[in-house]
């Protein structure tokens, strides 16, 4: 598909787009390839899987910068919790949650963590690290 756009329009600019990104084997030895042979710019994914072995392989070969990850756990947890509470997580009000808005129904339920991060005192690293943008900031290209 790459090389079909390439040769259609070669000036072309290249995003690539992944709901879970996994990769295994040797893939970062294929992003690479798409960033040198066809100027991938960057590929963007979740971090519903985590994304760190990735990153430190694409450091390896000097493209960590390519791969940008979109936080998503505040809207999965927020999810679940609205289920498990017996809300609805199709309305309105839902769809626009980010990161850092407050959602009522949330703020209601007494034994539900306000925070970003893992409950039961594990740790999450910040948003800024490694990559990761936030949903509200997930049409920005950080580094």
């Amino acid at each position: 598909v790459v090389e079909a756009l390439q040769a259609y329009a070669p000036e072309a600019r290249l995003y690539a787009v992944a709901t879970h990104g996994y990769f295994s084997g040797e893939a970062h030895l294929q992003v690479k390839k798409l960033v040198e042979t066809f100027g991938l710019e960057w590929l963007a994914v979740t971090n519903s899987i985590d994304q760190t072995g990735i990153i430190s392989r694409l450091e390896n070969v000097g493209i960590k910068n390519r791969l940008m990850v979109v936080d998503v756990s505040k809207l999965f947890a927020g999810a679940i919790i609205r289920i498990h509470l017996g809300e609805s997580v199709n309305v309105p009000q839902f769809k626009v949650l980010g990161p850092t808005s407050a959602d009522p129904v949330l703020q209601g339920a007494a034994m539900v963590p306000q925070h970003q991060g893992a409950a039961g005192g594990g740790s999450v690293a910040p948003a800024s690290c490694l990559g990761v943008v936030k949903m509200e900031d997930s049409m920005k290209v950080t580094s």
